[in-house]
């Protein structure tokens, strides 16, 4: 396989018996050595040739490795950066055919749809730091394995109380939300009246109001 590093070595007979000398060369040309038993790491099938002299002669032999397809394990993960209520989408991008293995690993996904090369799409129930992992093997024996970082940023909390929750007109009502570190609040009173902090009151005449709280957390992503 491309990259497998593999040992060349001259066995040297004749001549005045020795010492000898050794030039390796290849082509396609990129590996040049004098040493006897060189190692090289070929990413293409590649001839490689030895030069031998011992006094004044001169001989020459060559060998021919063969190198397999490479396998791919490219992929994108879109978004890497999700909310707790959103799909992943993760596609691979490599050029390895259907007759490979591909062996995807997910930590804490739920797999929605997808099989083989995918595309995949994934939801992950739990917020933090998850990875995705796969490994292709194609028909050479050949391998290739990616692993990529997902995170999964905490839902916000959106619950509040409302003090009192009725009384005579004008009714001033007090609204607490949860504490959040960086986030933004937006209440709708239901009247037409907003606010952006994240305990307002707001004052109601006679009628049936339906409050809601949008919160938003620091990183602006997830509501």
């Amino acid at each position: 396989c491309a990259g497998t590093p593999i040992n060349l070595s001259a066995n040297i007979t004749g001549g005045n018996g020795g010492p000898y000398q050794y030039r390796w060369q290849s082509y396609p040309p990129h590996f040049n050595s004098t040493q006897s038993n060189p190692m090289d790491t070929p990413l293409v099938s590649t001839t490689y040739f030895i030069f031998s002299q011992s006094g004044g002669c001169v001989d020459s032999s060559s060998v021919q490795v063969i190198v397999d397809n490479t396998a791919s394990s490219s992929f994108v993960i879109q978004p890497d950066t999700s909310c707790q209520t959103d799909l992943i989408s993760i596609s691979y991008l490599g050029n390895t055919g259907d007759t490979s293995n591909f062996t995807w690993k997910y930590s804490g996904a739920n797999v929605l749809a997808g099989k083989g090369r995918g595309p995949f799409t994934l939801s992950y129930p739990k917020p933090g730091y998850d990875t995705v992992t796969l490994n292709v093997t194609n028909p050479d024996g050949c391998n290739s394995t990616t692993t990529k970082e997902v995170y999964v940023v905490p839902a916000p909390n959106d619950t509040f109380t409302a003090v009192p929750r009725q009384g005579c007109e004008p009714l001033t009502v007090d609204f607490t939300a949860p504490a959040a570190s960086g986030a933004t609040y937006n209440w709708s009173f239901g009247d037409g009246g907003t606010s952006n902090t994240q305990d307002p009151n707001h004052t109601y005449l006679n009628g049936i109001y339906n409050v809601s709280l949008t919160v938003t957390t620091s990183n602006g992503q997830c509501s």
